[in-house]
């Protein structure tokens, strides 16, 4: 019987785990994603929050918005939990990328109304260029500056139903957008997540996923203080470069609990050798996430049939479905139970509905499913039209509701009623989340089909993004997996058309023949799903607009497309050129032709 917290907010756990084991180690960090560079005990992590928080108070920044572009973990955690101690919003972001422009940077702190910025000092420079007209000198604080003072304060200054920080949203669609995240939030959730997963002070958890992102920070690098347990943490770009890197930590600490998107699953699988593989042993690992994009029954087949002769159980798959509007998990696979598939037609999938193919006819998909709601969470499947429920099998949008529902967006009262206060036409049931994705549910199993405003209607019938995307990915080897955009233009006078950006692979960069992949893309595309493809664009690696948990930003690619702003091989279709999107429409709602 899993024992379950009863502390009102995450600073009331470390007080607690302080108490009762303040020597154990909380977090180890692999500064190069192999070897420790740091290692810090509850003790030693209180002592610290204690310090910043009297540093924060000093500056007269309770109920104040603090920005956080913090790429070291430790340090962030320690500024972070900092932030909550003293009563500031911490507002968790990514440290542009040399090059970067600072647009979405400059978004965020401008909608979060920041009242000072914490940074690294190697950092503090190239920052203050990007945001300094928008803060005064000494809104400016440096992690060095914080770690030279020695002064404590005195206990957390945070109740259940006070704001602990703001997650914005990763950006795959609109503009950035910050969630209000409650305490009250925060630990639900957190009691959910242990719910579903079964956790307990034993459980280790290991994480390459940035801290700014609801993942990385609240399904990896909290719950230890949930639970007394301990985390590995190592920098994004360390697994990044040489994925074996993940799965070398979780052989040697014995790793329990980790994951990510889909794509850090096709990478182990396709930049990982045999050679390399040696070694590993996975047989700890008890919950291999799989969420925040799209969940491909193909990847953990090969995955579970590769590393199975390391120790990895296929048991151990674990799909989830979650958004940083309901704070992270929504739902999840059942502990310990194999991952669930539906194959259906994908004809009757475009209408709307799941049936069963025709068997041998090869018009089917394989959906996978999400799991089952834990804890006090309620899924309801509704049509977005008329905001009546829909039956089983039918697909509608996918809504929520929980005490990890979030109270709304910071700033924004008229989309945040429009969005966290729905009702189900004809029912008396609680307010419920809109969550703006599209699924199904089957035999009380949760399947994701997509996003809202992203479905392409063609003829009548809907398709998918990432299923066009996936098609076309996978018609060459020279492409990139999982990295594409599929997406229609309007054209003045014209029908919309489909256009398919493809990013190659290093080497397809250097030795791709535009045209033959691009026709590889279009007959595979039209084999499959019976559209044609006014144009294949074949992009620069690395270049394809995506959100730090690797979602397309498809408004991001419309946009850059119609300016020509993508770096492509050449020209991929003779006698059209950038020019015919001189007059393509910007809108990202869903369109038809």
């Amino acid at each position: 019987m899993i024992k379950l917290n009863r502390h009102k907010t995450v600073l009331d756990c470390l007080l607690s785990a302080c108490d009762t084991d303040p020597q154990r180690i909380v977090y180890t960090v692999l500064g190069d994603g192999e070897n420790e560079s740091a290692i810090c005990s509850y003790a030693e992590l209180i002592t610290r929050v204690q310090a910043i928080a009297a540093v924060l108070r000093g500056r007269h920044l309770k109920g104040k918005t603090v920005l956080l572009p913090v790429r070291d973990p430790l340090r962030f955690l320690e500024v972070f939990l900092g932030c909550l101690w003293a009563g500031a919003i911490p507002v968790p972001v990514a440290v542009p990328r040399h090059g970067q422009t600072n647009g979405f940077l400059s978004a965020i702190s401008e909608n979060a109304r920041i009242a000072a910025v914490i940074t690294l000092a190697s950092d503090l420079d190239r920052l203050r260029l990007m945001l300094g007209h928008m803060l005064p000198d000494d809104a400016w604080i440096t992690t060095e500056q914080l770690a030279s003072i020695g002064s404590h304060t005195g206990g957390p200054d945070a109740s259940a139903h006070d704001t602990a920080f703001l997650q914005y949203t990763s950006g795959s669609t609109g503009h950035p957008k910050g969630v209000v995240v409650t305490h009250r939030n925060l630990m639900s959730n957190q009691k959910t997540l242990q719910l579903a997963l079964q956790t307990d002070r034993e459980t280790v958890f290991l994480s390459w996923l940035p801290l700014y992102h609801d993942m990385g920070l609240i399904g990896h690098a909290l719950p230890p203080l949930f639970l007394t347990a301990r985390c590995i943490l190592m920098p994004p770009t360390s697994f990044l470069q040489q994925p074996v890197r993940w799965l070398r930590a979780i052989s040697n600490y014995r790793a329990t609990n980790s994951g990510g998107p889909n794509f850090a699953y096709e990478l182990c699988l396709g930049r990982i050798s045999s050679d390399a593989r040696e070694g590993l042993d996975l047989s700890s690992w008890n919950a291999a996430y799989n969420g925040g994009e799209p969940v491909r029954a193909d990847t953990i087949e090969r995955f579970c049939a590769t590393y199975a002769p390391h120790g990895f159980r296929r048991n151990a798959v674990y799909p989830c479905y979650g958004l940083a509007e309901s704070t992270l998990v929504v739902t999840g696979n059942k502990r310990g139970s194999e991952p669930q598939f539906l194959r259906i037609s994908k004809a009757h999938l475009e209408k709307g509905h799941a049936s069963p193919a025709d068997q041998g006819s090869g018009q089917d998909i394989q959906l996978v499913s999400s799991g089952e709601p834990a804890g006090d969470t309620r899924v309801s499947i509704v049509d977005p039209s008329t905001c009546a429920a829909v039956e089983d099998g039918y697909v509608g949008e996918i809504w929520t509701s929980s005490e990890s529902v979030c109270v709304g967006y910071f700033g924004g009262e008229q989309e945040s009623r429009a969005q966290f206060a729905a009702r189900i036409a004809g029912t008396r049931h609680p307010p419920y989340l809109r969550t703006g994705d599209l699924g199904l549910i089957k035999d009380g199993q949760l399947y994701v089909t997509g996003r809202l405003k992203d479905v392409i209607i063609i003829r009548g019938h809907n398709h998918y993004p990432h299923d066009l995307e996936a098609t076309a990915s996978r018609s060459n080897p020279l492409l990139a997996r999982e990295l594409a955009a599929a997406l229609t233009i309007d054209h003045s006078g014209e029908t919309c058309s489909l256009y398919i950006i493809c990013e190659l692979t290093r080497q397809g960069w250097l030795r791709a023949i535009a045209t033959d992949v691009a026709s590889d893309v279009r007959e595979s595309i039209a084999a499959e799903h019976g559209l044609q493809v006014r144009r294949v664009l074949l992009i620069r690696p690395g270049t394809l607009p995506r959100t730090s948990s690797g979602k397309v930003r498809r408004t991001a690619c419309r946009e850059m497309l119609c300016a020509g702003l993508f770096e492509t091989l050449e020209a991929t279709n003779p006698g059209r050129s950038t020019g015919d999107l001189a007059s393509c429409a910007l809108d990202s709602t869903p369109v038809s032709s």
